[in-house]
């Protein structure tokens, strides 16, 4: 079974638990040896200071453990950048259950987390958001015959049939465009599967068509070998289907302002000088950083 995330909302408990670190397994990065110019702390002559990231380790690509034990993926490669920007501090990675990984921040255990956080409102009450570490993007997928390559809105997708879950956010904007069009609506199907079985219905004609996060659909097609169509989606669709913030962040507790500060700013020099473009081609095969988002 391949196990992955989107980027997407995780379906974590934001709650503390009773969980401890008795249960998780800790892996330390240090900065001591970087030679940059990310002087970002408070007090540079204090003594460095141990941070805790907390990862759950089964959303590959994003968290996981390689063949060696290792705990990898985008985003832990990621912090593991920025740390080595910041000799101020030493990286601790903290592996949890997914549905625990934000009761740790919330516990005072992790200082932050990074697992594909997506924003929302309710996290956002909670929570400080890093600057973006991920562009994400949704793409459209045909069977195989059809003769698209871009999505510039739901009109275009009007009259056709799709495959979802119930209570996405995809689903709830398909669901919205279709009270405002009754006329001429998006015909949607519910479903309990997983995206590779939908994804499978559409290449057998069984529906038209499915929305779904482009990194995703690249690493499904690896895996399962989908003869489907590709059709890009616009940027404006692609916001809304995101909530308007088509990216994903490190989550980091609001005791913690400065390492926000210091993160922020190691971020910005990765993002720009080409280094998470390189992680994201190692683990996606295909640019995904958000460096134009630092640009602008």
């Amino acid at each position: 079974m391949l196990t992955l995330t989107a980027c997407s909302s995780n379906n974590e408990s934001n709650g503390s638990t009773n969980n401890t670190n008795d249960t998780s397994n800790n892996d330390v990065v240090s900065g001591d040896g970087y030679a940059g110019n990310s002087n970002n702390s408070s007090d540079n002559n204090s003594e460095v200071v141990t941070i805790t990231v907390s990862t759950s380790a089964t959303t590959a690509p994003f968290s996981y453990t390689d063949d060696n034990n290792n705990v990898v993926g985008y985003d832990v490669d990621v912090a593991k950048a920025v740390f080595e920007r910041l000799p101020q501090y030493e990286l601790e990675i903290e592996v949890i259950e997914l549905h625990s990984t934000l009761a740790e921040v919330d516990a005072g255990r992790a200082q932050f987390s990074a697992n594909n956080w997506n924003k929302t409102s309710e996290r956002e009450e909670k929570y400080y958001f890093s600057d973006p570490i991920l562009d994400c993007r949704y793409t459209a997928l045909f069977a195989p015959d059809k003769d698209i390559s871009y999505v510039e809105n739901l009109d275009d997708l009007a009259g056709q049939s799709t495959i979802v879950t119930a209570g996405s956010n995809v689903t709830v904007i398909l669901e919205d465009y279709n009270v405002q069009n009754p006329d001429n609506p998006i015909i949607i199907n519910y479903s309990d599967k997983d995206f590779a079985k939908m994804a499978q219905d559409v290449q057998d004609g069984k529906y038209d068509f499915v929305l779904y996060p482009k990194v995703m659909v690249d690493i499904y097609k690896d895996v399962y070998h989908f003869d489907l169509t590709s059709a890009e989606v616009g940027t404006d669709l692609t916001s809304s289907l995101f909530n308007g913030n088509p990216y994903a962040y490190f989550i980091i507790s609001k005791e913690n302002e400065q390492l926000l500060t210091d993160i922020n700013a190691a971020l910005a020099e990765i993002q720009l000088d080409g280094t998470v473009k390189a992680i994201s081609e190692e683990y996606f095969g295909e640019d995904y950083s958000a460096s134009d988002w630092y640009k602008n």
